[in-house]
């Protein structure tokens, strides 16, 4: 079959950006159909691939501010001819499922989430902007569901990155959805015989991620935090900082491995559509303290790979971290659970689910 493949933006390399690469790695054939893209970044993990951009290409400023351009990236992927082919497969959380296929095409969306600022997060998204901003969201945003439901019609069958997801996808969109839980590069992560003094969280720094309540934690535990990332609140987490919190900025992949693999252990704090960190934490045989509610609930077992708190509140995570420090934990047990995260898994599951819904659209 003739296939495409479908993804919001290739400027910028996160976990939904390595869903698409392994995805490619099943249809090597199939040319890529994105709203931007980086020439560095897909000469580097999609060497000779066709790719076809949108009209947002030419446009000054979208590749950093692309949250402002949401009404142009709802217009660019409907513009896109996809009438060639057979099979469509998108990588979607804002626009990119949006695409229009010929109906005897089968459209398989791996759905990242819903639009988190448009459904259930929208409050978490707006609280720290400003009243304009505020304003025009609260005048925008009706549109953007109503288009947003009507756009996840466009999709044959929908697949979800976590059970948290698909709920999600049930709930706004009527529709129901696999689990394939995202590949995660476990082989990069390796057990250390040593373990240090410090706790880790890794995040970009925006406040759904809530790093500022992990810092308020750890500046009442006492206990040494080391904070990697950056972002919007950079300045403003600094201000929060004790003593024993350390900003390490930007760290390069095998730092992170390093990183974790030498911690007493790493904090997840946000609700996560799934939790590549959370895995990556296990990966390394390091013990994780993460919020109870989203895909780090599917991903830590209490008391086998980490530890959850269930409120989300300084006196909970808290408490958490005194738990996983009263614990024994066993690093190579911690590591085995990370096996059903690899990226051989995620291309047999997804491998065997795209066969099954080209069969069941044929048979329609």
């Amino acid at each position: 079959m003739k296939t495409a493949l479908v993804h919001e933006r290739l400027n910028v390399l996160a976990g939904s950006e390595k869903v698409l690469f392994a995805v490619h790695d099943i249809f090597p054939e199939a040319p890529v159909y994105t709203a931007i893209s980086d020439s560095a970044l897909t000469n580097a993990h999609l060497p000779g691939v066709d790719i076809h951009t949108s009209f947002l290409q030419k446009l000054p400023l979208v590749a950093k501010h692309h949250q402002k351009f949401l009404p142009l990236y709802m217009l660019a992927f409907e513009q896109f001819d996809l009438t060639g082919y057979d099979l469509v497969i998108s990588s979607s959380h804002c626009a990119a499922k949006a695409v229009i296929t010929r109906p005897s095409a089968c459209h398989v969306c791996y759905c990242h989430s819903p639009m988190r600022y448009a459904w259930d997060m929208q409050h978490a998204y707006t609280k720290y902007q400003g009243r304009l901003v505020r304003g025009a969201w609260a005048m925008m945003s009706n549109y953007v569901r109503l288009w947003d439901l009507g756009t996840s019609f466009r999709v044959d069958r929908f697949v979800a990155n976590s059970a948290h997801v698909a709920r999600r996808i049930r709930k706004y969109y009527g529709k129901p959805a696999e689990v394939i839980y995202p590949p995660v590069d476990i082989d990069r992560f390796t057990v250390s015989s040593k373990v240090d003094d410090y706790y880790v969280v890794l995040s970009r720094f925006a406040p759904y991620k809530r790093v500022d309540m992990v810092i308020k934690a750890f500046n009442r535990l006492g206990i040494r935090l080391l904070v990697i990332g950056s972002g919007e609140q950079e300045s403003e987490l600094k201000k929060l900082a004790g003593k024993n919190i350390e900003f390490l900025g930007h760290v390069p992949d095998a730092g992170v491995a390093q990183y974790l693999s030498r911690a007493r252990g790493s904090v997840i704090a946000a609700e996560e559509d799934f939790g590549i960190t959370t895995v990556e934490g296990i990966a390394a045989g390091r013990p994780v303290v993460a919020y109870g509610v989203g895909g780090s609930a599917e991903i830590i077992t209490d008391g086998e790979n980490g530890v959850l708190f269930h409120e989300p509140t300084v006196e909970s995570l808290v408490e958490a971290v005194g738990r996983c420090e009263s614990l024994s934990w066993n690093p190579e047990a911690i590591k085995r659970t990370s096996e059903r995260f690899g990226a051989d898994v995620f291309r047999r599951e997804m491998k065997c689910f795209v066969e099954r819904a080209i069969d069941e659209h044929r048979s329609l």
